[in-house]
């Protein structure tokens, strides 16, 4: 019976991590700043993952739209996905990439359901017009990539020391 006392709130300790994961929720058509709920979406996906609140093995649901902005997942482990409806759309007018997973994106890193159009990775010797993944591993499920360059490698997606699937 002792056993079963000390183990208990150790048991419930360990799980209480898991029961705070969330789902976000991103709109850009928000008003902003937003709470990332449903009823209040935060505006942009740099606000989801950069909010204090978003932890390893959260999901950032974005809605449909064509979103002008670049991003880091910030050593945080992500799910970012698509929500109902036409697919989000990640847009870099052809003078930046949107996308860095660097040091940190863990197996609950993925990206679901975006489209990546004209991403661009600069000048001289930079890689991954649209995504650059490094030293972190990631998950691309039902993802477009369209017209993305790169003056080095990887027009669309560069990873160094990366696991990709």
């Amino acid at each position: 019976m002792l056993l079963k006392t000390l183990f208990a709130p150790l048991v419930l300790a360990l799980a209480a991590p898991c029961l705070s994961q969330s789902t976000w929720y991103v709109d850009l058509n928000a008003t902003g700043p937003g709470s990332g709920t449903q009823q209040d979406p935060y505006p942009s996906m740099v606000t989801a993952i950069t909010a204090s609140s978003a932890v390893d093995g959260d999901t950032i649901e974005v809605a449909p739209g064509t979103y002008l902005e670049s991003f880091t997942l910030a050593g945080k482990s992500l799910r970012i996905q698509g929500g109902p409806g036409p697919r989000p759309v990640i847009r870099g007018d052809g003078i930046r990439r949107y996308l860095d997973i660097t040091g940190g994106g863990g197996p609950q890193t993925e990206i679901v359901g975006l489209t990546f159009f004209a991403g661009n990775a600069g000048q001289g010797n930079e890689s991954g017009g649209a995504v650059f993944v490094e030293a972190s591993m990631a998950t691309f499920r039902d993802c477009l990539f369209d017209n993305c360059r790169a003056c080095d490698n990887g027009g669309a997606l560069y990873a160094a020391n990366a696991d990709l699937s």
